[in-house]
């Protein structure tokens, strides 16, 4: 209890120094928040190129709008309910302009021809087959279903901040969690050899169709490039036959690469500073 209430003090300082203008301290606050907003907003666009885009509009829209945080929550739950907001109003990314549907991506994964060849059963490439493709289903879910699942299942937040991350009552965003979690749970449970070793889609064997027909491209140019600057790693679990599906569906989504946010999000936000006051009323 006391090691909150002293980082909660510690966070209020912080506020406090940035509110003055002091660029350390602006610049710590969106150290502390802008990896959690990329993840997010990866997992709610899809593609690398639109997150970087919304984790910049969204650190700084919560920068400039640093004023009107009240301390009535944790200040990532703030930044949180800011990214919230702005993904689910935000224009169509490039992959929901696809029409992306659980029926569209069901066919398309039926007709991958699995490639059972030696050379291209690869460990490091077929789990970026897994992070692109399992990344690509939550595009099948609403926007409403894919915010609560992505907060729920993947980032493990407890139903009291998603609710207020989402500005609903916790009835509501349970409800809403739970239908979404039994709407992917169904569908990789016929689809998806992850979740039941019998479906057809195996992530080791689509390596090499994955790769001819670019469908993963955008995510193998993202781990080079973070393979260069020594910032990537993919966390993998194995799963056992007799555990349950719930715990499967939440496993895969969990077990997951972290990737840091771009470099440019920070320089965007310097060069803001440098340019004069950013806070608004």
């Amino acid at each position: 209890m006391d090691e909150i209430k002293s980082a909660a003090s510690d966070e209020s300082i912080l506020i406090a120094r940035a509110l003055k203008g002091e660029a350390s301290a602006i610049e710590s606050l969106v150290r502390k928040c802008q990896d959690q907003v990329y993840n997010l907003a990866l997992r709610f666009l899809w593609h690398p190129e639109d997150a970087e885009d919304a984790t910049q509009e969204i650190m700084i829209r919560a920068i400039t709008r640093l004023s009107t945080f009240r301390g009535e929550s944790a200040f990532t739950t703030w930044v949180y309910r800011i990214a919230a907001n702005h993904l689910i109003n935000m224009k169509k990314s490039r992959m929901e302009r696809r029409e992306v549907s659980f029926e569209s991506v069901g066919r398309e994964l039926a007709s991958v021809q699995p490639d059972f060849t030696a050379e291209f059963q690869n460990a490091e490439l077929a789990g970026q087959v897994k992070v692109a493709c399992t990344h690509a289903m939550l595009m099948c879910l609403d926007r409403d279903a894919r915010i609560a699942f992505t907060l729920g299942v993947v980032f493990e937040t407890t139903s009291e901040d998603a609710a207020t991350i989402l500005g609903i009552t916790r009835e509501a965003y349970r409800k809403r969690l739970s239908r979404a979690r039994e709407t992917m749970q169904d569908f990789l449970g016929q689809n998806c050899g992850l979740m039941n070793t019998k479906a057809p889609c195996q992530c080791r064997f689509g390596v090499k169709p994955c790769m001819e027909n670019k469908s993963i491209e955008p995510y193998v140019n993202l781990i080079a490039s973070l393979k260069l600057e020594g910032q990537f790693a993919l966390r993998q679990e194995q799963f056992s036959e007799e555990i349950a599906d719930t715990e499967r569906l939440a496993a895969i989504y969990r077990d997951r690469a972290e990737f840091p946010a771009p470099p440019a999000i920070l320089r965007r936000i310097q060069s803001l500073l440098i340019s004069g006051p950013v806070f608004q009323n």
